[in-house]
């Protein structure tokens, strides 16, 4: 196991009594319950996860910064893979550099630029990869829909600035992924391959947002060239 956790008694020193000897527990017992994937792990095989680290590390949502401990969590989880996805990764890196710092030398990542607007929430997303496995073939490129492919959803029109308010009317919009989806070209030993990863649009529970996400696949639409 090649994770860097020579510093981890001093990285949660300031913790209170106790964390250091829990976080050790907890690593334990993680790499205990995630054994039986670590025995896939071998030269013949390539194990490739997708997670999700809500909200990695900004607290925008208010739900309050992960504890030190928890990036040595995180770190344990992706060692038992040679590559993982990794959705909602902040603009500040931070929180990233922290579990590859952990992770030790042989691991590397590579990261999309922030998606802005309100549906992109300034989210990037990253591949995390064990070089000792797999590297990156220095192509790497973001999905972007063509016009008559674009994603089609509701939206509530206001009134024109100046004129009278009137009941906001429902239209129709073409517009692109919420988040433009991440491609990139690896390759582990002799198998060349491409991954795409993209943060689907949440929006919801209910109402029109809800109706967006759930709504059908983009659909094509043909227009008569002008004159």
């Amino acid at each position: 196991m090649s994770n860097n956790y020579a510093g981890m008694r001093r990285a949660l020193a300031g913790q209170p009594k106790g964390t250091i000897e829990r976080c050790a527990q907890r690593l334990l017992d993680i790499r205990r319950r995630l054994a039986p994937l670590r025995t896939q792990k071998k030269d013949s095989s390539l194990l490739l996860a997708t997670w999700n680290i809500r909200d990695f590390d900004s607290n925008k949502f208010g739900f309050g910064p992960r504890l030190p401990e928890t990036f040595y969590y995180i770190a344990e989880m992706i060692a038992c893979f040679d590559l993982v996805a990794i959705q909602e990764v902040n603009r500040d890196l931070s929180a990233l550099e922290k579990v590859m710092k952990i992770l030790g030398r042989e691991w590397d990542y590579i990261a999309t630029d922030t998606t802005a607007g309100s549906g992109g929430n300034s989210e990037r997303m990253a591949f995390v990869y064990n070089t000792e496995k797999v590297w990156f073939r220095k192509i790497a490129g973001e999905v972007v829909l063509p016009e008559g492919h674009l994603v089609v959803s509701s939206k509530k029109a206001k009134a024109p600035k100046g004129q009278p308010d009137v009941e906001p009317k429902t239209v129709e919009m073409e517009q692109q992924f919420a988040r433009s989806p991440f491609l990139v070209a690896f390759q582990s030993s002799w198998f060349r391959f491409s991954l795409c990863t993209v943060h689907i649009y949440y929006g919801a529970d209910s109402g029109e947002q809800l109706k967006r996400r759930i709504g059908p696949a983009p659909r094509r639409v043909f227009r008569r060239p002008a004159g």
